[in-house]
């Protein structure tokens, strides 16, 4: 239930810019239900094809590391092709 098996923060090899490219918009939620859409620089689909994506309960920060203090992981998934 922890989903600490995901593994630590996405980050590309010698990547240093900030915010790291693991760190996502926010998510918002309706009625049980979330759409992600990200449109960025900072990776491409195959750096992240077979990863995991974790949703934590609470809003990222930007400034607490290593996850913004977020609270807890409430779930999870791997990213695929489809």
């Amino acid at each position: 239930p922890s989903f600490h098996s995901a593994g630590a923060h996405f980050a590309l090899e010698g990547s240093q810019l900030p915010p790291p490219p693991g760190d996502l918009p926010p998510l918002f939620g309706c009625g049980g239900y979330a759409y992600p859409s990200v449109l960025t620089a900072r990776f491409a689909i195959p750096d992240i094809l077979g990863r995991t994506v974790v949703i934590h309960q609470d809003p990222d920060d930007f400034a607490t590391q290593p996850s913004g203090h977020a609270g807890a992981r409430i779930g999870c998934g791997v990213i695929r092709a489809f």
